[in-house]
């Protein structure tokens, strides 16, 4: 789980690297950041076990008040004033609505975190919150290069296919609960099936598989998106 977060947070950082290479965090500042995430994460599974609800509004709370200070922060390129720079009136409103639809988003996935808190456990939650944000603004990425007409190479149209494939059977394995570590050890043996590769793996263990595979390929996507922007002047491209 805390490679998947590391992975998302990568993922954050790299999309909105590839228009803004001046403005995004150093690796120091990331991994410092993914640490202090792992730390609250491990507060949130000690303390979830006793009083859920209030440990969850808590560290939930921490967790969006740290979200929406970076997404403000990135939607005024790290320059916390609403007059930093003259921009075009349409593009800052497409900045507005693709923030504040984060936020929104992430305030969602918070509060289902505390309704949720008997069937959602906290590390889930907080992975939820991560790679939900990194698919939405890849979702935007995408939108804005096609609006653009901006080229593209043959590797970034194939990997959507390949990862789009592997997560629809990740998701297929992770809702096949196999062991619940909320429950007594006798309770989690009950939900125990047969291996199912190998004799040797079994069904959470393909959704790990499949899951890193998956995240694996998005990131190779990310990675390899601007390949068409090769023999395109810095002048001529876009910046969103």
């Amino acid at each position: 789980t805390a490679f998947m977060f590391i992975i998302g947070g990568l993922m954050l950082v790299k999309i909105f690297q590839n228009r803004h290479p001046e403005l995004h965090a150093s690796s120091v500042v990331a991994f410092f950041a993914f640490s202090v995430v792992i730390f609250f994460t491990l507060l949130g599974i000690w303390f979830d076990m006793r009083n859920p609800v209030a440990v969850r509004c808590v560290l939930f709370f921490i967790a969006i008040t740290v979200v929406i200070i970076f997404l403000v922060s990135f939607y005024h390129f790290h320059r916390l004033t609403f007059c930093a720079k003259p921009m075009n009136k349409n593009w800052h409103k497409c900045r507005f609505w693709k923030f504040s639809i984060a936020a929104a988003m992430s305030l969602l996935i918070v509060i289902l975190g505390i309704a949720l808190h008997k069937s959602l456990d906290f590390p889930t939650v907080i992975l939820i919150l991560f790679l939900s944000n990194a698919g939405y603004f890849l979702v935007w990425y995408i939108a804005l290069k096609l609006y653009h007409k901006e080229p593209w190479t043959i590797t970034p149209l194939i990997l959507p296919v390949v990862f789009g494939v592997l997560w629809l059977m990740a998701l297929k394995y992770y809702f096949s609960n196999v062991s619940n570590w909320q429950v007594t050890p006798a309770e989690s043996r009950g939900l125990n099936k047969k291996c199912i590769v190998f004799d040797f793996y079994d069904n959470h263990d393909m959704w790990h598989f499949l899951a890193t595979s998956a995240i694996f390929a998005t990131f190779m996507f990310i990675l390899t998106i601007d390949d068409g922007l090769a023999h395109t002047s810095r002048e001529k491209i876009h910046v969103f």
